[in-house]
């Protein structure tokens, strides 16, 4: 499903807001795969947005 220019300003703001609301030790990620199990690479899903704490 494409996405739209609203949906891609509001996945803007909320990464933005993430960004801003995070320490240097957490990463920030959006639009990227993530996958559950390495030998089924059909089972994934690509979130707006993403924070590892570490």
């Amino acid at each position: 499903m494409g996405q739209g220019r609203r949906h891609f300003k509001m996945c803007v703001a909320l990464y933005e807001i993430l960004c801003a609301a995070c320490v240097p030790e957490h990463t920030v990620g959006a639009d990227q795969f993530v996958y559950f199990d390495a030998s089924n690479p059909r089972r994934c899903l690509a979130p707006d947005a993403f924070v590892t704490l570490i």
